[in-house]
């Protein structure tokens, strides 16, 4: 290979010689050979969301005098397919290709931390906790994050287990546990009577009724159905002497919180029964008997308030509001049994108590 110097001689019959020379350069021009190595898949190096080239075993090649050099192009690949051109040069520069193709899949786990347990207060009118309003645990991985989610996404009332899962661009996903207590702190929200006079016979006290059995007076709770704590102050059944009087209620939950309510109750017995019943006296109740509807009319257009319902054991069949009806109201008795009821009605002026036969 290279220049190289060639002599030539010669030489007569008589032995006599001559001599010249000249310089022959050998050049290689024959391309060396490279094999094309079949389609691949290799993961994406740690940490990192590429591949390196170099890490490829190299296709096998030949040449008649010697290979300098085996390359890959790019020597970097990204996520997905790419396009390896393999260039093999050998000692005389002269070079040869072929083509592969390598996938890179990203098999990394992300990487997700472990929050610490934590307590909560339930939503604003309900027994639950909407994990949404929680931020996510930290999270990263080598080539990007999908989406973090906690499962369950809505927490009961007590102690919660709560999965915490990432999942990354290829779908590798890695989870945490976080406990989370569900705390009720809200009172129960009880409901009073409006304030209001009664009028018990001339000279006598007034027997307090039991306002929660009446339903006039109402609590409701978002984690404790039914509520079974429930105060009347003083207690249903106290004998009133005239006066205003302060009725207090409270209800108190499975959690302790206790919510309350109040209302002034004037006794006034200087309307006695004479002359209630007069003022009363326009209230009708028709038909009676009845099989199905009973009608009210208050054509006096007397302020009532309230319907009481009894049977003839004492027990409260119904309540109902008579404060927007006008001068007259259906009352339907079809759903109750063939008996006689009795028909409490109160009033600014008092209450009226009317029997009804129910056939």
């Amino acid at each position: 290979m290279g220049a190289n110097t060639v002599t030539w001689t010669v030489t007569d019959d008589s032995g006599n010689k001559s001599t010249s020379t000249h310089i022959v350069t050998v050049q290689e021009n024959e391309l060396p050979t490279i094999a094309t190595l079949g389609a691949i898949t290799v993961h994406s190096d740690v940490g990192v969301c590429t591949y390196s080239s170099l890490q490829l075993p190299l296709p096998a090649t030949s040449d008649n005098f010697g290979v300098a050099s085996v390359m890959a192009n790019p020597s970097e690949l990204s996520l997905g397919l790419n396009t390896v051109t393999w260039t093999v040069t050998d000692d005389s520069g002269n070079t040869q290709n072929s083509i592969q193709e390598v996938t890179v899949v990203d098999n990394e786990d992300p990487i997700i931390g472990t929050l610490n347990a934590i307590s909560v207060n339930t939503d604003v009118g309900k027994c639950t906790y909407d994990m949404s309003q929680l931020p996510p645990p930290a999270t990263s991985d080598n080539c990007g994050i999908a989406s973090t989610v906690a499962s369950p996404s809505v927490l009961s009332l007590g102690l919660n287990t709560v999965t915490w899962t990432v999942t990354d661009d290829s779908g590798n996903t890695k989870s945490s546990i976080q406990e989370i207590t569900v705390v009720d702190n809200v009172a129960p929200i009880v409901s009073c009577p409006s304030n209001q006079t009664v009028h018990p016979d001339s000279g006598s006290l007034y027997t307090l009724p039991d306002y929660f059995g009446t339903s006039e007076a109402k609590a409701v709770d978002s984690c404790t159905s039914p509520l079974t704590v429930l105060t009347q102050s003083p207690n249903p059944g106290t004998q009133l002497a005239d006066g205003v009087h302060t009725i207090t209620f409270s209800a108190e939950d499975a959690s302790g919180n206790i919510g309350s309510c109040s209302f002034d109750l004037t006794v006034d017995s200087t309307l006695g029964l004479d002359n209630m019943a007069e003022v009363l006296n326009d209230i009708k109740l028709y038909p009676n008997p009845t099989s199905s509807i009973v009608k009210i009319q208050n054509l006096s257009n007397i302020k009532l308030s309230r319907l009481i319902i009894y049977d003839m054991m004492g027990r409260v069949i119904n309540s109902i509001d008579l404060k927007q009806m006008g001068e007259e109201k259906e009352i339907d008795l079809s759903p109750f049994e063939s008996a006689v009821y009795l028909f409490e009605i109160h009033s600014e002026q008092g209450k009226l108590v009317k029997s009804v036969v129910k056939q």
